[in-house]
């Protein structure tokens, strides 16, 4: 007897659990990949709910066609190319958790990426996507944004958020990185991180350490007058609190827009993760050895940072 299709949130609560357990005891996720992929895995519980499917079985690689390509009613695409691929690898994983749970008896997922395989093998794609180039920000945006952040008319956010976004620029942290970052982790002077990346391994990133003192100077002296010395997050809100990854995003995204505006053209992206892809060009551009670019942005394959090569041109 197959098993009911509608499952609550103590299903979905179990797959997020499932997520973090020891099955990925060697290559855990993220919280932030966690969170997208638990998000995913609602909207396609809400999807088979409102079509009234009685049985997980009954989704083949149509239905998941008709939900990743489904439109709003004004006829756009409700999910971007980037949020389709993220579904697929949650989904995928959703099937392989409802299988050992006894929901399912077979992974749609897997045909559909079959099927895409074949379709772009007889466009004469070879089976797989083209590499596209990364988006980054110029020598001149950089610069812009930099203005930008340290005009901000709130001293605390001014400096704060100035601290964060040259130090992103120079490091490439991710978000989550930035909010977990601990002060005795880091060495400003010295030029290093000492920074928890994904699966919880830790890595030594390094970078220009006059550069990250002339963009932290400001938070250096807020961080001083409240005591903010010893121990704890490095980056706060005003109440002290460890800044959240949301709030990160926020306030990157806010500046980006402001650029964007300001220059009377579109970026690429308006999220921090342009500001990783920046500083990886960045170090390159600059000479730094791409061993080292990797260890400091904890990419496992040098092929990956080969992209980011060239973007950008030497500093003069």
């Amino acid at each position: 007897m197959k098993a009911p299709t509608r499952l609550g949130k103590d299903a979905l609560q179990r797959f997020e659990e499932w997520l973090r357990g020891q099955t990925f005891a060697d290559r855990p996720f993220s919280d932030g990949t966690i969170g997208r992929y638990v998000r995913s895995a609602r909207t396609f519980v809400d999807f088979c709910n409102s079509a009234q499917l009685k049985h997980l079985d009954e989704v083949n690689a149509a239905w998941l066609r008709n939900l990743l390509y489904s439109t709003k009613d004004d006829g756009s695409a409700r999910f971007s190319a980037a949020t389709r691929i993220v579904m697929q690898s949650a989904l995928n994983l959703f099937y392989s958790w409802a299988m050992r749970e006894g929901f399912a008896f077979d992974n749609p997922v897997e045909r559909l990426a079959e099927e895409r395989a074949k379709d772009r093998k007889a466009l004469g794609r070879g089976g797989r996507r083209p590499a596209r180039l990364p988006k980054v920000l110029s020598w001149e945006q950089q610069d812009h944004l930099m203005a930008i952040v340290q005009g901000n008319p709130r001293k605390f956010t001014a400096a704060r958020d100035s601290a964060l976004t040259g130090l992103t620029l120079l490091a490439g942290l991710r978000r989550e990185e930035l909010c977990d970052l601990q002060t005795p982790d880091v060495d400003l002077a010295g030029g290093q991180l000492r920074v928890t990346g994904k699966g919880n391994k830790e890595r030594l990133v390094r970078f220009n350490a006059k550069e990250a003192l002339g963009a932290c100077e400001d938070w250096m002296a807020v961080r001083k007058e409240r005591g903010w010395n010893g121990s704890g997050p490095f980056f706060r809100t005003g109440t002290g609190e460890a800044m959240t990854p949301s709030l990160v995003y926020q306030q990157v995204s806010s500046y980006l827009a402001k650029l964007e505006e300001e220059q009377g053209f579109p970026l690429p992206s308006k999220g921090p993760h342009l500001l990783r892809h920046t500083s990886c060009s960045a170090q390159l551009a600059k000479g730094v050895p791409i061993t080292t670019v990797r260890a400091n942005l904890g990419h496992e394959s040098l092929a990956t940072l080969t992209l980011y090569a060239h973007l950008l041109p030497p500093r003069t």
